[in-house]
């Protein structure tokens, strides 16, 4: 491997390169508490220690998410149209 092609490994290659990491994982955890697969979101973000979300984004994604289910509730049983909100 030649130095140009570390250096492309280390930002990335094509349009993924150009985008900061951050911003991906942040919108991964998004599409994960949307599709309701909460304890993925738990056992990536909180249990494994390896991600490198910042606390405070990590929580301000975590209760938008949980907002918007309480919003898009019909019902404020929270069984029934609380559910996704509550278990969160």
């Amino acid at each position: 491997m030649g130095a140009g092609t570390a250096d492309a490994f280390q930002t990335g290659l094509g349009v993924f390169g150009s985008v900061n990491l951050g911003f991906i994982e942040t919108e991964f955890l998004k599409a994960l508490l949307a599709s309701s697969r909460y304890e993925l979101a738990k056992k990536i973000y909180e249990e494994s220690g390896d991600s490198s979300l910042d606390p405070t984004v990590l929580k301000d994604a975590i209760v938008a998410a949980a907002m918007n289910a309480f919003d898009n509730a019909s019902n404020p049983n929270r069984t029934r149209g609380l559910k996704r909100c509550d278990e969160m």
